[in-house]
């Protein structure tokens, strides 16, 4: 029971300030390219917890959509851009997120230690290539 109200209001926590957005969505492309990203991640690993606990998430399905989602914002985004540097840059971030998306399930045999530390690098990857973004734009 606890595990669910947990859930439930880590869900409030990421669902709501998106709620709040879709009347007017005043980010600028690069938060809104973020945003996808971070959300996505989130909400996939949610699925995948929960399909794990039992639960009807499908994880899949949750990472395909949330592929379209930053394929969406990467397009508007990417065409600001115009150093070819940082156009470069922002690709290789792209890439590294769609990377970690796809990686939310565990390969094969693979040790909880393993994953998590996986995970963990998968994300020090984004935010390293974004860094490398934001000094070449």
């Amino acid at each position: 029971m606890k595990t669910n109200l947990a859930k439930l209001f880590i869900y409030a926590l990421i669902a709501l300030p998106v709620i709040s957005h879709a009347d007017a969505d005043k980010r600028t492309p690069s938060e809104k390219y973020q945003g996808a990203i971070s959300f996505a991640l989130s909400m996939c690993t949610f699925a995948f917890i929960e399909a794990q606990a039992g639960g009807r998430q499908e994880t899949q399905s949750c990472i395909d959509d949330g592929r379209v989602s930053i394929k969406k914002e990467y397009d508007s985004f990417s065409k600001l851009i115009k150093k070819p540097p940082a156009k470069s840059a922002l690709k290789e971030h792209y890439i590294a997120g769609i990377s970690a998306l796809n990686g939310i399930q565990p390969q094969t045999q693979e040790r909880k230690f393993n994953y998590d530390k996986r995970q963990g690098d998968n994300q020090a990857k984004i935010d390293d290539l974004w860094v490398r973004f934001e000094t070449e734009n």
